[in-house]
């Protein structure tokens, strides 16, 4: 068994153009992980087999920093 790892970070709007173009590829199905930014998990095409971490306070920019470390 083999699987395409896929990392990436992006704001939503570029991850959501991203796993569009990844679906016409046929890069979001069996076989396929993508590992993403939080910013990238609000992306309203998130595909399947996606992990991503959204930390706690990711709305609070100064909680998210203390988050973070």
């Amino acid at each position: 068994m083999s699987i395409e790892l896929l990392l990436k970070c992006s704001r939503k709007n570029d991850a959501e153009v991203i796993f569009r173009d990844a679906k016409e590829l046929q890069m979001t199905g069996e076989g396929y992980v993508w590992i993403v930014t939080e910013q990238a998990l609000d992306a309203v095409n998130v595909p399947g087999g996606t992990i991503g971490l959204r930390l706690i306070n990711y709305t609070n920019e100064i909680a998210h920093i203390r988050d973070s470390m």
